[in-house]
């Protein structure tokens, strides 16, 4: 699935970070691990912090905004996430995958956040539930080419239950479903970043995919018929 969620504050928030990363010609060709080499060369050390903000700028925001649904707490904590790359960066190891690191960090953030709210409160309001519904939506996301009006109606539709039944589920089951469903990580890279054996990262999502189907269910049986 591609970004959908955008806010012009972070991104101008975050873009302060690294002035110049959308206005100069992108290090295209370069890896991760490469703009890392780049970004700690002293040589173009803002062009190489540069090029990882681009790439993983909005990708971070997203993904928060979809596990937290709470975009004034995603801004903060993605801005949080580049402060940390950029104090961390010396220490990375060259010999992990660049990807798996920053979202470890970003799982890390949010897990965090979610732990504060759960000390807070244990309780989801109705209203709540339906703030966050509006945080699922892949309507931007469906292709509609050859597609008739009562189609996309329907697909719109299907799409609404399924936010909905998102925003259901606990958070912890929403944050893997999104990292393996939305971001596309591995089994591997999911047990990784979260620190849990692959094992009780395949059994964890097996249940969340199972709760999420009754949670779907239970809004519109006929998609089960």
């Amino acid at each position: 699935m591609t970004d959908r969620v955008e806010d012009p504050q972070v991104n101008s928030g975050l873009m302060r970070m690294y002035k110049g990363s959308e206005s100069r010609r992108p290090y295209l060709d370069l890896t991760d691990e490469e703009c890392i080499q780049l970004a700690l060369s002293g040589q173009d050390q803002g062009r190489g912090l540069e090029e990882i903000f681009r790439r993983y700028g909005k990708k971070m925001f997203n993904l928060l905004v979809r596990i937290l649904c709470d975009q004034e707490e995603a801004k903060d904590l993605a801005q949080e996430v580049f402060l940390k790359v950029q104090l961390h960066l010396k220490d990375f190891d060259s010999k992990r995958n660049f990807r798996s690191w920053i979202y470890t960090i970003c799982w890390n953030l949010a897990r965090d956040q979610l732990r504060k709210r759960s000390r807070r409160s244990k309780t989801i309001s109705l209203n709540a539930e339906s703030s966050q519904a509006e945080f699922f939506s892949n309507r931007d996301l469906v292709d509609t080419a050859g597609v008739t009006p009562s189609q996309v109606c329907e697909l719109n539709e299907r799409d609404d239950f399924i936010r909905c039944a998102l925003a259901r589920i606990s958070p912890t089951q929403r944050a893997l479903l999104i990292l393996r469903e939305y971001e596309g990580l591995s089994y591997e890279e999911i047990a990784t970043l979260s620190g849990v054996r692959l094992g009780t990262v395949k059994s964890r999502l097996n249940r969340a995919r199972l709760e999420f189907k009754d949670r779907l269910q239970e809004l519109n049986p006929k998609l089960f018929n």
